[in-house]
């Protein structure tokens, strides 16, 4: 599977199977109203923004006769990660791009990685490591009692069932024991004394939360260091913004925490929250991976299979289209670093 933040996790039970799915999809209530009402709306809203002149034709119409996006339009840096390992970085200053090994299972800027994964419910008791030419360089061995196995860009994260503790081995290295299995991943991230925080490594508080943690919580970084837990957002340990959007999946927000886009429980929905008040965007358009710029001015959605579309935070109005090398699989993230 993969947490919100895109990263591979590798679920091993009693050291067999080892699966690799797609992002998570969870539950949405209606925005106002009943379900129809909310339909109504998010197909009016969407229509209003994205209308022009009678006889310009429908939305895809208009969506294919977009620009395509320039270099330096947009600033900083695109992860785009596609299913299994597969990963591509834009820089948008160039639009240039860098793209994953298909030989290799690795995250971005990592020295070594992992063959890519066998089937599921293949058994596996060893992981060999290899190069980014994918050349073998050691085999890691994996514990008995594992529950889950978490590739990072140092190595390989180990927890044991039930989750209490952890151990990152460190590619070509030794083993490190952590504070507990991390909630989150680049950086390690961990649930504090009573699960009411979040800590790093070296037990710092990145976070004071209100309520405790859940087990089932989701927590990733995102963006210009904004952290995403549940549906709440932080940054340098303040909270930001909180959304009633039960069961929903913060994608992408801006460095202040006044935009933010959160997929639905449905995981077939996105709604743009832009200073405290939610609007829908039209489904036709997107439904279900974004990104968010750091300056809250600019969204990017997955619009088909391999092509994304700038959209006016303000007004939702579609402005470019970019074209891919690797198909999202819910998980994008615009950096603000680089490019």
């Amino acid at each position: 599977m993969r947490t919100p933040g895109g990263r591979v996790v590798l679920v091993a039970l009693a050291a067999a199977g080892v699966l690799v799915g797609g992002k998570l999809a969870t539950r949405h209530g209606p925005v106002g109203g009943s379900s129809a009402g909310a339909a109504h709306a998010a197909r009016t809203a969407a229509a209003a923004a994205t209308s022009g002149p009678a006889g310009l034709g429908s939305l895809s119409d208009r969506l294919a006769r977009l620009p395509e996006l320039r270099p330096g339009e947009l600033h900083g840096t695109l992860v785009v990660r596609g299913d299994d390992c597969s990963w591509q970085r834009i820089a948008l200053a160039t639009l240039r791009s860098t793209r994953s090994s298909v030989a290799v299972c690795a995250e971005p800027g990592a020295a070594f990685g992992i063959p890519p994964l066998p089937p599921a419910n293949t058994p596996v008791n060893d992981l060999p490591v290899v190069d980014l030419a994918g050349r073998p360089t050691e085999v890691i061995h994996l514990p008995r009692d594992l529950d889950r196995v978490m590739l990072v860009r140092e190595g390989l994260v180990f927890c044991p069932r039930g989750l209490r503790s952890g151990r990152l081995r460190r590619f070509g290295g030794r083993a490190e024991v952590l504070p507990g299995c991390p909630v989150g991943l680049d950086p390690l991230l961990f649930a504090g004394p009573g699960r009411r925080s979040i800590v790093d490594r070296r037990g710092h508080r990145i976070a004071a939360l209100r309520t405790p943690l859940p087990l089932d919580a989701l927590v990733s970084t995102i963006g210009d260091g904004v952290l995403a837990v549940g549906t709440s957002i932080y940054r340098g340990g303040r909270l930001l913004a909180a959304f009633d959007e039960p069961g929903g999946i913060v994608l992408g927000a801006s460095r202040d925490g006044r935009v933010a886009l959160i997929g639905n429980g449905t995981g077939l929905g996105l709604f743009l929250y832009r200073n405290g008040v939610a609007r829908p965007i039209d489904t036709a358009l997107a439904t279900h991976a974004g990104a968010v710029s750091p300056d809250g001015s600019r969204l990017l959605v997955q619009h088909g299979l391999r092509q994304l579309i700038e959209l006016d935070a303000a007004t939702l109005r579609p402005l470019a289209r970019i074209e891919l090398a690797t198909a999202p699989d819910g998980s994008l993230d615009w950096l603000a670093t680089g490019g």
